[in-house]
């Protein structure tokens, strides 16, 4: 009898005394309340904001029964960072029903990527595509996560997840030597840029990438990071920093890096660098920098791929 009474309770504080009905009463018992938490990977650099995922703001989330390619519309939506760096969300879901999960995250104003659905497009173009993209953009990091079969009432199941990057961070700095001699000549680096094939799509629920541009994608020449005071390593001055989309497995892609400079005496545009770099070893969520002297002699530089941001400093003669 004190069973039977207690169910009644409950029931009356569901649905309300008088108005509940059995269907009701199994909806509530079906349903259970989910809060997802997702971080950003942890990032060690010597720079002041760029690769530390400081402009990462809003966050993307997609869900679907598993297996099914049909968003569940009323569990998707957004949610904005916190001030402790993560992101939260809570959704309710059904008892014996599993599902599949897609996470993004990104600049809230950058129109860097379109989100539809588990596919992610780039654009290298502008807002109003007018112009090339800017290059050393820090608004085009993003982060992603795949959950796949979620089972919302399984005791072993994880709610706290931690997104990575599909992009290679690409990284051109000049020795102290090599802008000094630059100096000498009479100019200042003053903005820069890159280009190179790269892909245009990724699916987040694979991990694969695809859409290569058939031509080379050019991203409009802006300030060198070392004049915005980012710092690569020590003893070099921080000249170039892109994100590049690239397959899981690695790309190694032709890469052109042009560097503009003006004359000291009277601020006039002076002489343009431009070196291109075969198989550039690049690969998600790895830095690979590129430093020597890229200026004065550009047969002097090494290739070093940091894996994850996990190292503090990644000098010349570092092994790929």
């Amino acid at each position: 009898m004190k069973n039977l009474f207690n169910l009644v309770i409950a029931a009356a504080l569901l649905c309300g005394v008088g108005s509940c009905t059995k269907s009701d009463i199994e909806v509530a018992q079906q349903k259970v309340t989910v809060t997802f938490m997702a971080q950003l990977d942890q990032m060690n650099t010597r720079a002041v904001t760029f690769g530390k995922g400081n402009n990462v703001s809003v966050l993307y989330y997609n869900i679907y029964g598993t297996g099914s390619d049909t968003k569940l519309g009323n569990l998707s939506g957004k949610t904005a960072r916190l001030s402790d760096g993560s992101f939260k969300f809570s959704v309710d879901m059904l008892k014996g029903m599993n599902y599949d999960i897609v996470l993004w995250a990104q600049d809230s104003t950058s129109t860097a990527y379109t989100l539809d659905g588990k596919v992610v497009t780039v654009n290298y173009r502008n807002a109003d595509n007018s112009a090339a993209a800017p290059a050393n953009d820090d608004t085009r990091d993003a982060f992603y996560k795949f959950i796949e079969n979620y089972d919302p009432t399984s005791p072993t199941a994880s709610n706290s997840f931690s997104l990575q990057r599909p992009f290679a961070q690409l990284n051109a700095a000049a020795s102290n030597a090599d802008i000094a001699t630059v100096a000498n000549n009479g100019m200042s680096l003053t903005s820069s840029t890159i280009k190179a094939k790269l892909y245009t799509t990724f699916n987040i629920a694979t991990g694969d990438v695809s859409g290569l541009t058939t031509t080379d994608v050019e991203f409009a020449a802006t300030e060198i990071p070392s004049k915005s005071g980012e710092v690569l390593i020590a003893g070099y001055n921080y000249l170039s920093m892109n994100y590049l989309l690239v397959p899981s497995v690695g790309y190694t892609p032709d890469v052109t890096f042009t560097f503009n400079t003006e004359n000291i005496a009277d601020n006039t545009p002076g002489a343009t660098f431009t070196n291109t770099l075969h198989s550039v070893p690049v690969k998600p969520n790895y830095r690979t920098n590129i430093l020597g002297s890229l200026l004065s002699d550009t047969r002097e530089f090494t290739v070093s791929l940091d894996s994850g941001w996990n190292s503090q400093e990644l000098g010349p003669g570092s092994s790929l």
